[in-house]
């Protein structure tokens, strides 16, 4: 579908970074879409939730899986 309507990026944002960000980056790679993730559009309920944010903002950006965006 993605392909059909020559969409080759998409904006992630989501609940939990470890969770269903995370999820929803691997699977739009495995698609061979490109990802733009903006470094504050995922939010946790952890009492450590910003720095699992940030883990996961560079550990998806390192892998290549996502561009971050700044706010």
């Amino acid at each position: 579908m993605l392909e059909a309507r020559n969409i080759d990026k998409l904006v992630i944002s989501g609940m939990v970074p470890h969770g269903c960000v995370k999820a929803a980056c691997f699977a739009v790679d495995e698609l061979g879409s490109k990802m733009i993730l903006r470094e504050d559009s995922h939010c946790h309920f952890n009492k450590e939730g910003r720095a699992l944010i940030e883990e996961w903002n560079r550990k998806l950006s390192d892998e290549g899986i996502v561009e971050l965006a700044l706010t």
